[in-house]
């Protein structure tokens, strides 16, 4: 037994192939960034990669760069939570009565204190 090292050559992959790969690991890190996770359990489509978000619709990333949805997804419950809460107008206004009506009541507390 010799202690040489195994050397092995490597292809270079071609420049299409290099430009694809480019390609999906940029939707991939554009998905990732807007909340998706890749599920590594689910391997029921090989040679894609099953992505899933807890409020939008899951994807599928296959191998040639191309998005889909995956086969009979079941609709996501939605949650509130997730939701923008914007104010209302209507509470809005409610708080500015509730502190117009409570500088006026204490104004006319103190006005009846002093005048007595």
């Amino acid at each position: 037994m010799s202690d040489a090292p195994i050397v092995t050559e490597i292809e270079p992959a071609d420049a299409s192939q290099q430009q694809l790969q480019a390609h999906c690991l940029a939707t991939l890190k554009e998905l990732t960034r807007h909340g998706y996770a890749a599920d590594r359990r689910s391997a029921e489509m090989p040679g894609a990669l099953l992505l899933r978000h807890p409020a939008a619709p899951d994807l599928v990333l296959r191998e040639d760069g191309t998005l889909g949805l995956p086969p009979g997804q079941p609709l996501k419950a939605y949650s509130p939570s997730l939701a923008v809460n914007k104010p209302s107008w209507r509470r809005a206004l409610f708080i500015v009565l509730l502190l117009a009506a409570y500088t006026f009541v204490t104004l006319a507390v103190m006005s009846t204190i002093i005048s007595s």
